[in-house]
């Protein structure tokens, strides 16, 4: 509530200072005296107001107040203060501080209520999943098992495909007699080996096997070979230099694709992603490519590569 005296004032009684404060001089301020002009407030006739924060006096013309603004403190509520000019920037300073205060709790509780919508939301989701399970969990556990399974399965026929490397366009031989084949097989495997420059010997090929039936059919398109080799390295290392055959002058090597033994899930997925691959870049999207699953852009891509890339099977095997 605004302090005031004169007139109309409430005859409030001067305050005792919290602390005396020296001046300029070393001596102390008389809370009984205008701050501005050193005279002495008398009660029942000077016009005067006490700062709230400070509780010094002044002379209402000595703060430059009008009549009217006097008049309208003297009759304020108690919610009305008044600051004198040395104290009003430090209180302007804390009004700020505590209106930011009361911007952010005001946020702050928006957010909250925000919180509390979407867990209603959530928990209404959960109630109706929670219904939708009840006398069903003999039925969850047979798919939770199947999945469990089928993961299992998957990660032993991956194990058992993980030192195969499956060579496409391998051109085969028209004899009847099997041993016949398999010369002719490993020997063009060995031409393959030998420009890529690794070397692999009969102990290190395991397994030599066509897939599929075999065309009949003049100038047919020969079955895929898969070889089991006796480690990942060597399987890696023939892998990791595939990318040289699309670029040779030999008509038998530059039409050899080298891929991974995959299995059938992994042969679906990657179907799936060619058939991505080719859509987007009918897009116009020219700089994409396929690598370790996922479709990405083409960096620091050998030449002939590209070329590699799109002689690739459009279908699962």
């Amino acid at each position: 509530m605004v302090k005031t005296k004169g007139n109309r004032a409430n005859k409030a009684e001067l305050k005792t200072p919290k602390s005396q404060q020296g001046n300029q001089n070393g001596g102390t301020l008389d809370h009984s005296k205008c701050q501005i002009c050193d005279e002495l407030i008398v009660d029942s006739t000077d016009k005067s107001i006490a700062c709230e924060k400070c509780e010094y006096w002044f002379h209402q013309s000595c703060a430059s107040m009008t009549n009217d603004t006097f008049k309208i403190l003297q009759k304020s509520s108690a919610n009305v203060m008044w600051f004198c000019d040395s104290c009003k920037p430090e209180v302007d300073g804390i009004l700020k501080g505590v209106d930011a205060l009361t911007s952010r709790q005001a946020d702050s509780e928006a957010n909250i209520k925000k919180l509390e919508s979407k867990l209603d939301k959530i928990f209404g989701i959960l109630d109706k999943v929670e219904n939708a399970l009840v006398g069903k969990e003999e039925a969850m556990e047979k798919v939770i098992e199947q999945k469990v399974a089928d993961y299992m399965d998957e990660v032993v026929d991956k194990e058992n495909r993980k030192c195969n490397l499956v060579f496409h366009n391998v051109d085969e031989s028209t004899s009847e007699n099997i041993d016949d084949r398999k010369t002719h097989d490993n020997a063009k495997l060995q031409e393959i080996f030998q420009y890529l420059d690794v070397r692999v010997n009969d102990v290190q090929i395991q397994q030599l096997v066509r897939l599929g039936k075999k065309n009949v059919e003049e100038n047919g398109r020969p079955r895929l070979t898969k070889v089991t080799f006796s480690s990942v390295d060597i399987k890696r290392a023939i892998l990791g230099k595939a990318t040289k055959l699309p670029s040779s002058t030999d008509p038998f090597l530059n039409k050899i694709y080298i891929s991974p033994d995959m299995t059938p899930k992994e042969r679906e997925e990657n179907w799936k992603l060619r058939q991505e691959l080719a859509a987007r870049r009918k897009a116009g999207e020219d700089d994409i490519m396929i690598k370790s699953g996922r479709i990405v852009k083409r960096r620091d891509f050998r030449s002939g590569q590209g070329h590699f890339e799109q002689r690739r099977s459009a279908s699962p095997q």
